[in-house]
């Protein structure tokens, strides 16, 4: 029974992993990197529950992890290129429009690094495989 009761919780531990993964990509195609970063990292915590029931997880957790990098990258980005938006647009309020195209463009370099760092985190489903030891079978209830 306590076997069973594991791969259950980690079958619906996996199905939130997966969730979790598609709402990152929704997030990262909107451009919330902060949003994705936290998805990332909530990924990570129900990978390691699957772990925590007996399945099998290193691949997934590293994955989750490397996406936290990758979405904590993109958001630093996006942050920094929307604060030289800011600054261009009180240096033209003075008139000052070479500083202003100045950081107009270092603006757009830095949309385009945390597009390209948020395209780096993982896209698709994640499988947070749960095979067991234990002798009592639970394939009934996994896959």
């Amino acid at each position: 029974d306590s076997a069973l009761l594991q791969a259950q919780q980690a079958d619906g531990h996996r199905e939130n992993v997966e969730e979790l993964h598609k709402e990152q990509a929704e997030a990262i195609s909107e451009g919330d990197f902060a949003k994705a970063n936290d998805i990332a990292h909530d990924t990570e915590f129900e990978v390691r529950a699957v772990e925590g029931d007996g399945g099998q997880g290193d691949a997934q957790l590293a994955t989750a992890w490397k996406d936290e990098d990758h979405t904590s990258e993109a958001n630093w980005h996006a942050e920094t290129a929307a604060q030289d938006l800011t600054t261009a647009a009180s240096y033209a309020s003075t008139g000052d429009t070479a500083a202003a195209a100045t950081l107009v463009d270092h603006a757009g370099g830095e949309a385009a690094v945390a597009a390209d760092a948020g395209a780096s985190a993982a896209q698709g489903g994640v499988d947070a495989s749960h095979d067991y030891s234990s002798a009592a079978s639970v394939s009934e209830t996994s896959e």
